[in-house]
């Protein structure tokens, strides 16, 4: 916690006074101040922040997670990919969906976000050899403004840059989208890549496209 309330501004010297609750504490109200944080419950704000930047040395809780991790230090191999996840593609192509099930800790997050990076990335040979390090970014759609759903319907949709601006100008072709359905739903609804970035020729907007 102290490690990311760093990154956030806080002062090293000030939080380790502090005891573990009162740093609890602390992180949840500096994440709460940020508008983009409102849409997410504390265990995805706690899940968004270790996936940005994680203190830990590749430290999961179960040996086949770390197994896995150790293996993911380097672009999962497309010919050669982990027996789960070839479980997972089979499951999908049968049955159109997938549920990972287990207690806290064991991976299921992790893994199906790795999954989601080799599942979407199998097609994209090209984009993949082009560009060497993709990133994964989450989305945030309001039911009440837009929905996932339409990204489906259309098979692409196209994003005006956001309010974090500085975000935007960093995601490139052949990146992979979590799609988040925020409240009352609060779960994640699709995956996407994005495929292009557009300039507007009439007013030099630039926007962003994704495909599922």
């Amino acid at each position: 916690i102290v490690h990311f309330l760093m990154l956030l501004g806080e002062n090293e010297d000030e939080l380790r006074q502090l005891s573990p609750i009162l740093l609890n504490q602390r992180l949840l109200q500096k994440l709460r101040t940020y508008p983009e944080a409102q849409q997410f419950s504390n265990r995805d704000l706690m899940y968004c922040l270790y996936e940005w930047n994680d203190p830990r040395e590749n430290a999961v809780s179960t040996s086949y997670g770390k197994e896995i991790r150790k293996q993911n230090q380097e672009d999962i191999s497309e010919k050669s990919p982990p027996q789960l996840f070839l479980s997972i593609a089979d499951a999908l192509e049968r049955k159109g969906q997938v549920i990972l099930h287990g207690p806290p800790g064991t991976g299921k997050s992790y893994h199906a976000l790795r999954f989601a990076e080799w599942w979407l990335g199998r097609t994209q040979d090209e984009i993949t050899t082009r560009q060497t390090s993709r990133r994964v970014w989450w989305m945030v759609a309001k039911p009440k403004n837009w929905h996932w759903d339409e990204l489906f319907n259309s098979g692409s949709v196209t994003y005006t840059y956001g309010r974090i601006k500085r975000n935007y100008d960093r995601v490139q072709p052949g990146d992979l989208v979590i799609g988040y359905l925020a409240r009352p739903h609060k779960h994640i609804y699709a995956l996407a890549r994005v495929t292009k970035k557009i300039i507007d020729d009439k007013d030099s907007t630039p926007h962003i496209q994704l495909e599922p």
